[in-house]
């Protein structure tokens, strides 16, 4: 076996794309040995992403308000027809 070949069956091993698909949402998932550097997800009115664990979401207007927002516990910031707050 050749050092070429040796590296390219250690990288797969190494660095996994995860593609996930729900309902209506498809999710990507970079892990290197093993743990999730970054995740991003998409549906058709709302994205996230996290890097490292810290992330943020991006909801349409349209969708309804979770409890936790409309209380006033999780705060979100109004761009446009967009709600922006972190995960």
């Amino acid at each position: 076996m050749n050092l070429k070949s040796w590296l390219k069956r250690r990288v797969r091993k190494v660095i996994i794309l995860k593609i996930n698909k729900f309902d209506n949402t498809i999710q990507y998932s970079l892990l290197v040995f093993h743990k999730v550097i970054f995740t991003v997800s998409q549906s058709k009115s709302k994205y996230w992403f996290r890097v490292f664990g810290a992330g943020i979401r991006i909801k349409s207007n349209k969708e309804p308000l979770l409890f936790s927002e409309r209380n006033g516990y999780k705060k979100f910031l109004r761009i446009g027809k967009y709600r922006v707050s972190m995960l």
